[in-house]
C-alpha cells in the first residue's frame, strides 16, 4: 500500500479519531481517563523501545548461564552482519553516485551540443533553444523524484536524520524503516540530485544505511510480507531480534552512510556517537567502526570501476564526494595572526546558520498548515521549486556573462600532456614554485604565460564552458549551472579569483533556495547545499582580505589560501545549521586529507556553534522534529473540536486536555 501525504494524514487522523471515541465513551460511563492507552508494542504508534539496561543479580545470572551455552558463531554472526551492512550501504552510495554521474553528464553534454561553441564564437545565439530543453529535463527529474514521495512513501521525504535520531533514541517511528522507503529513498535523492536541486546525497545515505542495518538485523521485511527465520526457530539469527541489537545494527549503518558519503569512517563513527545515539558502549564503537571502514572500502573499489583516470583496485575516491588534492606548501600555510580571521569567519557562519533554521522554522510550520496534509499541493510546491531553481542555475550565468580565458587550457582535458613544448610547464604535484603562482591556474601576463604549474585533475569538471568559446569557462556557470561537489572543489581549488559581485549575488540567491528547499516533499540532505554556501562566503571573505593585502606580507596574491578560506567558511556555515563539532571536524579533515587545517576548522566550527545556540536552540532537523503535531496532540484537538461543535457537555478531563493542546500551541507559536 502507497501512503503519499494524503493516506498518511487521513490514517493518523482515523487513528486519532478512534482514540477520541475511546475517550467519549469511557467518559459517558464515568471513567476518567484523559488519553485512552494504546495496544502495547503498537506499530502504529510512538511507543518507545526497551533499551533499558538490567543489571539485577538474577538478570546477571541468567546471561552467564546463556552465554556459557552459546558458542562462537552468535558473536561471528555479528560481525559478518556488520559487514554486510557496511558492504550493501557502500554498494547503495556507488548506485545513487553513478547513476547521478552519467545523468548529469548526458544533461551537460546536450546543453552543450544546442550551445554549439567553437575556438571564435559563443553558443548566446542558441541560448534560448537551450533554455527550453533544461528546463524541461530538469522538471521531468524532479517530478519523478517529488512523485515517488508525495504519492508512494512520504516518510523518504528530506533527509531522515531527525526520524533516525528517534529510533536510535527509542522512539518508534512509523514505516521509518521499511524496504518501500529505502528505494523511494534512494531513487529519489537521486533524481532531485540530478535534477539540480539544491540538495546533498549524504543525508539520505544515513537513512539508507540505517534501513539496511534495521533489515539486515532481521532478515525481515514488512513490504515483502517475507521473514527468513518463520519457519527457523532454532536458527542462531533469532539471538539478534531485540530492540537492543537492532538499535546497534541501524547505528552502523547510519556510520556506514556517513562514511560512504564523505570517505570519513572515523568521522561516520563519531557522527553516530555525537548526533545519533543516547545508548553507547565500547562493542558499538568498535562494531560501527568496522561497517564504516567496509563501506568506505566498497564504494572506493567500484568507483574505481567508472573513474577513468586511475586503474581498476587503486583505492583514490573514498567516498561520493571529496575535497581534492589540497597540497602542502607555503601557499596554503596560513600564520597564526590569520586565526582571528577564522573565529570572525565562525561567528559569521553561526549567525547565518541561526538565521537559515529561523527562516527554514517559518516554512516548515507553513507547510504543516497548507502544504503537507495534500499529496497534490506537496506535489505542486515540487514542482514550483524546481521551476525557480532551473531558472536561476541557467540565467545566473548567462546574464553575468563573464567567459574568462583558462590560462592553462590543459586543465579542460582529462590527462595532462605527454608533448610539453619549450613552455617549460611543471605538472608534478612537487612542483618547486612561487606561492604566489602556483596553481592549476595561473595569471597570464599581456604577452606571454607568465608561469606554468601543477595540472590539477580536480579542476577538470569544476570550469563550466557553458556558452563560451572553447578554452574559455564562464566563473558563474561553474557556481550555478553545476554539480554540487564540482562547485565545492571549484571554490576550494580555483586560484583565479571570482567578481566580487557574482559571488555575492550567488551566496545571496542559493542561501534562499536551499532554505526554501529542504523540507519539500523530495529526499533532501542539507551538507552540501550548507557546504557550498559557506565555501562561497568564506571565498568572499578570503578575497576580501586579499584585495586590502591583509593575506601576504609582500601584497602578493596567494592563490590557494584562498581555498583555505572557503573550507574554514564551509565549516562554519555547516556548524551553525547542523550544530555538529566533533564529527564534522574529524570529516572535514579526513576529506581533505591534511591535518593542516584542523585548528583552522576547529576555531570556525566552535565559534559557529556557540554562536548559532546564542539564537535558536538545536540544529534545523530537530526543529523540524518539534514543529510536527503528534497523535497525542491531535486526539486533543479533535476532542476540543468536538466539544465546541456539538455542545457537549464538560467531561472533567476537558481542562486537563485543553492545557495539553495550549502547550502544544504555545511551542509552536515559538518556533513560529
Amino acid at each position: 500500500m502507497s501512503l503519499g501525504a494524503d493516506d498518511e494524514y487521513y490514517a493518523e487522523l482515523a487513528l486519532a479519531r478512534a482514540r477520541k471515541d475511546a475517550i467519549l465513551t469511557s467518559a459517558d460511563h464515568g471513567k476518567d481517563e484523559v488519553l485512552a492507552p494504546r495496544t502495547l508494542g503498537d506499530r502504529n504508534g510512538y511507543d518507545s523501545f526497551d533499551y533499558d539496561c538490567y543489571e539485577s543479580q538474577q538478570w546477571l545470572n541468567y546471561q552467564i548461564l546463556k552465554s556459557d551455552r552459546q558458542d562462537g558463531w552468535i558473536e561471528t554472526l555479528r560481525w559478518i552482519m556488520l559487514a554486510a551492512v557496511g558492504f550493501c550501504t557502500g554498494c547503495t552510495a556507488f548506485f545513487i553516485d553513478a547513476v547521478v554521474k552519467y545523468i548529469v553528464k548526458g544533461k551537460f553534454w546536450i546543453i552543450s551540443e544546442i550551445f554549439d561553441a567553437t575556438d571564435t564564437t559563443n553558443g548566446r545565439g542558441n541560448f534560448w533553444t537551450a533554455f527550453l530543453v533544461w528546463l524541461g529535463m530538469e522538471l521531468f527529474l524532479c517530478s519523478i523524484a517529488g512523485y515517488l514521495v508525495c504519492y508512494i512513501e512520504s516518510c523518504a521525504a528530506g533527509s531522515g536524520i531527525p526520524e533516525i535520531k528517534c529510533r536510535l533514541n527509542g522512539i518508534r517511528m512509523r514505516r521509518v524503516l521499511r524496504l518501500k522507503t529505502y528505494f523511494t529513498k534512494v531513487l529519489g535523492v537521486l533524481f532531485s540530485v540530478a535534477g539540480g536541486l539544491p540538495v546533498g546525497k549524504e543525508g539520505p545515505m544515513i537513512h539508507s544505511g540505517a534501513i539496511v542495518g534495521a533489515g539486515l538485523n532481521g532478515l525481515k521485511s514488512t513490504t515483502l510480507g517475507f521473514d527468513w527465520l518463520k519457519h527457523r526457530p532454532n536458527s542462531r539469527m533469532r539471538a539478534f531480534r531485540n530492540d537492543v541489537d537492532k538499535r546497534d545494527m541501524i547505528a552502523a549503518g547510519a556510520s556506514a552512510g556517513v562514511a560512504a558519503a564523505f570517505g570519513a569512517p572515523i568521522g561516520g563513527v563519531l557522527f553516530a556517537l555525537e548526533e545519533g545515539c543516547s545508548f553507547w558502549n565500547v562493542k558499538i564503537t568498535w562494531g560501527n567502526f568496522f561497517c564504516a571502514m567496509v563501506s568506505s572500502t566498497t564504494i572506493n573499489v567500484w568507483m574505481t570501476g567508472i573513474n577513468m583516470d586511475v586503474d581498476f583496485g587503486l583505492l583514490s575516491v573514498p567516498g561520493m564526494i571529496t575535497f581534492g588534492n589540497f597540497a602542502v606548501s607555503e601557499a596554503t600555510a596560513y600564520n597564526i595572526w590569520e586565526c582571528p580571521y577564522f573565529i570572525i569567519i565562525g561567528c559569521v557562519g553561526g549567525l547565518i546558520g541561526a538565521l537559515f533554521n529561523h527562516i527554514n522554522m517559518k516554512l516548515t510550520v507553513w507547510r504543516l498548515h497548507n502544504v503537507n496534509f495534500s499529496s497534490h499541493r506537496r506535489m505542486l510546491e515540487v514542482m514550483t521549486v524546481a521551476l525557480v531553481v532551473s531558472l536561476f542555475s541557467i540565467l545566473f550565468p548567462y546574464i553575468a556573462n563573464d567567459c574568462t580565458a583558462i590560462a592553462n587550457p590543459y586543465n579542460s582535458y582529462p590527462l595532462p600532456p605527454t608533448q610539453l613544448g619549450d613552455r617549460g610547464a611543471c605538472y608534478a604535484k612537487d612542483c618547486k614554485c612561487e606561492a604566489e603562482l602556483r596553481g592549476a591556474i595561473i595569471q597570464q601576463s599581456t604577452t606571454k604565460w607568465n608561469y606554468d604549474c601543477l595540472y590539477d585533475p580536480d579542476l577538470k569538471d569544476s570550469l563550466v564552458q557553458f556558452a563560451c568559446e572553447n578554452y574559455h569557462y564562464s566563473p558563474a556557470a561553474s557556481l550555478s549551472f553545476n554539480k554540487g561537489d564540482e562547485v565545492i572543489k571549484g571554490l576550494l581549488h580555483n586560484p583565479e579569483k571570482v567578481n566580487m559581485g557574482t559571488l555575492f549575488c550567488f551566496f545571496s540567491i542559493y542561501f534562499i533556495l536551499a532554505c526554501w528547499t529542504y523540507g519539500i516533499g523530495v529526499p533532501s540532505g542539507l551538507f552540501v547545499p550548507s557546504l557550498i554556501i559557506g565555501a562561497a562566503y568564506g571565498r568572499f571573505v578570503g578575497q576580501a582580505l586579499d584585495d586590502a593585502n591583509m593575506l601576504s606580507g609582500q601584497g602578493d596574491t596567494v592563490s590557494d589560501r584562498l581555498g583555505v578560506y572557503a573550507l574554514v567558511g564551509a565549516s562554519a556555515m555547516l556548524a551553525g545549521m547542523a550544530r555538529i563539532t566533533i564529527s564534522l571536524t574529524v570529516i572535514l579533515i579526513e576529506c581533505t586529507n591534511d591535518v593542516q587545517y584542523a585548528v583552522s576548522i576547529m576555531l570556525a566550527v566552535l565559534f559557529a556553534k556557540w554562536v548559532a545556540d546564542c539564537f535558536n536552540h538545536g540544529p534545523v532537523s530537530y526543529t523540524h522534529l518539534r514543529a510536527h503535531e503528534t497523535p497525542e496532540h491531535l486526539v486533543c484537538r479533535l476532542l476540543l473540536e468536538k466539544k465546541k461543535k456539538k455542545n457537549q457537555k464538560i467531561y472533567k478531563n476537558m481542562p486537563m486536555l485543553q492545557n495539553k493542546y495550549n502547550n502544544y500551541n504555545k511551542q509552536l507559536n515559538k518556533l513560529n
